[in-house]
């Protein structure tokens, strides 16, 4: 994997991880499971990390004991969500919470889920180059038809997200401002890790593809 070497660091836009559910579809803490090697929480950690964007926290909640030694060594912030029962919601306000708490001249912030593991440091830099590119404050990955995660948000909606409640996560605030949202097509995103058949189709393919 890629890492950034320190010299190209962009301290105006932050990346806050969402990792704090339990996993029950999946029936283990998917956060734990190891993809050639490393596990899915450290693999979306090093991501957040190569994209160059700092501070980047990690926002844990169900299972954190277990979870937290695995960004051992990471130069990365761990937000414990108390309140992960509330809804994703709970979990955006507590990473934005914590980074403003460590750097609050952040411009703009990046929401990323740990259980897309084929999202990396480049599918976040095309984010990144599309914010400053385009100007716009909100942009979104584009993959399925749809609109999703991972999406930079721009300072003016903070207080948006830090007002949000329940499961929907920043999907509602997405829609109220529809059209000013910039899509950058991320196909990779379209792959999340929720549930066994979901895994066994991912671990089919890396296996058809080495």
């Amino acid at each position: 994997m890629a890492r950034n070497d320190g010299s190209n660091l962009d301290q105006s836009i932050g990346i806050a991880v969402l990792a704090a559910g339990a996993s029950t579809r999946m029936g283990t803490p998917k956060q734990l499971l190891k993809i050639k090697g490393v596990s899915l929480i450290r693999r979306a950690a090093e991501h957040a990390l190569d994209s160059g964007c700092r501070p980047v926290v990690v926002v844990l909640g169900a299972n954190a004991e277990l979870i937290a030694p695995e960004l051992n060594g990471l130069g990365i912030k761990i937000s414990v969500n108390a309140d992960w029962k509330m809804g994703i919601s709970s979990s955006i306000r507590c990473g934005l919470k914590m980074l403003l708490g460590v750097h609050p001249q952040t411009q703009s912030v990046i929401l990323f889920l740990a259980d897309q593991p084929h999202v990396n440091g480049r599918s976040l830099r095309k984010l990144i180059a599309a914010h400053v590119e385009s100007g716009c404050g909100l942009v979104t990955a584009s993959y399925s038809s749809r609109m999703g995660t991972p999406a930079l948000f721009s300072r003016v909606y903070f207080n948006e997200l830090l007002e949000m409640e329940g499961q929907g996560g920043a999907k509602s605030l997405l829609e109220r401002h529809a059209s000013l949202v910039f899509e950058v097509g991320l196909p990779e995103a379209a792959c999340d890790l929720d549930t066994p058949q979901d895994l066994a189709d991912f671990t089919s393919v890396q296996e058809a593809i080495k």
